[in-house]
């Protein structure tokens, strides 16, 4: 496949509503990019680096030489000005992480890189580098500091539902992000079917499933089901595969996609330069992403 180059692209052009939205939520937390910028995110970069680079190796021409090739052809594609430092080790299946704020950290397990061919590879790191590029690692690394803590750890009883809420909060753009993300990896691939070998087997089980055995023995027990899968939706940091396919099929057919592939997109420097087209158009994906929540 002949590699697909985006000059000057700016992530707007990404960008799905859900995460434009679930943003504005996450941001008008008080306090919020503070904390993160001056406790939050820098207790948690160093941590989750270490974690995240314990085994691995640092991709180089002697290590990796076609994992390298592929990165760098990612790199090209999205036009990123500084490819951040790639890392392989095993992670007991096919997957890939990305931590740090300052200078972000890209993680591929090997089992992707000996299970996948070019294109499916290229749409896993793709997928990586659209986080970064977009700027969620510096808010993904701050939601797995939260997501860490427990009740226990809270400084007051008080603190709880805040706490509840802002994770919620935190996983609900979390899941959004990921819809942004996969778009980056589809401009990057030109192809859905790229996607689906990475995302397979990636949706775990409700706890709905292990409830089974007591619908006989319980009255109540399939009424809660719902409520049940529901609660545990709302603190998961992926959204189902279906829908991650269903979103991606619906951009790809749509208007905005081919006007894309025209080579009309936001480019970096235009949110500055013509800052009145660009925030009605940020504005517009608020809009659809807010109508998109409510539908739900």
């Amino acid at each position: 496949m002949r590699n697909r180059h985006f000059p000057d692209i700016s992530p707007l052009a990404w960008e799905h509503p859900s995460d434009a939205a679930a943003m504005a939520v996450l941001r008008a937390i008080p306090g919020l990019d503070r904390a993160i910028g001056s406790t939050l995110g820098r207790i948690n970069e160093l941590a989750a680096g270490r974690r995240l680079l314990e085994g691995s190796v640092p991709v180089t021409v002697q290590s990796h030489p076609r994992v390298l090739r592929v990165w760098r052809e990612v790199g090209v594609s999205l036009d990123a000005v500084e490819l951040p430092a790639l890392h392989v080790r095993g992670m007991g299946g096919v997957n890939a992480a990305t931590a740090g704020m300052d200078s972000p950290i890209v993680l591929v397990s090997q089992e992707a890189i000996e299970q996948l061919h070019d294109g499916s590879l290229r749409a896993v790191l793709a997928h990586e580098l659209g986080h970064i590029l977009s700027g969620h690692v510096r808010y993904k690394t701050a939601g797995m500091f939260m997501a860490s803590l427990s009740a226990a750890t809270l400084p007051a009883i008080w603190t709880i539902p805040f706490y509840a809420g802002a994770l919620a909060a935190f996983r609900a753009w979390d899941r959004a992000s990921e819809l942004s993300a996969d778009r980056a990896a589809l401009l990057v691939t030109g192809d859905i079917q790229m996607l689906m070998a990475p995302l397979a087997g990636r949706d775990p089980e409700p706890p709905s499933r292990h409830m089974r055995g007591l619908r006989e023995r319980l009255p109540f027990a399939r009424a809660v089901e719902p409520l049940v899968d529901g609660g545990w939706r709302t603190f998961q940091a992926h959204p189902p595969t279906r829908a991650r396919l269903a979103a991606l099929q619906d951009w790809e057919r749509s208007d905005a996609y081919a006007s894309l592939m025209d080579g009309h997109y936001p480019r970096r420097g235009d949110e500055r330069r013509q800052a009145g087209r660009w925030l009605e158009a940020r504005l517009a994906v608020l809009r659809e992403g807010w109508a998109a929540a409510m539908a739900r």
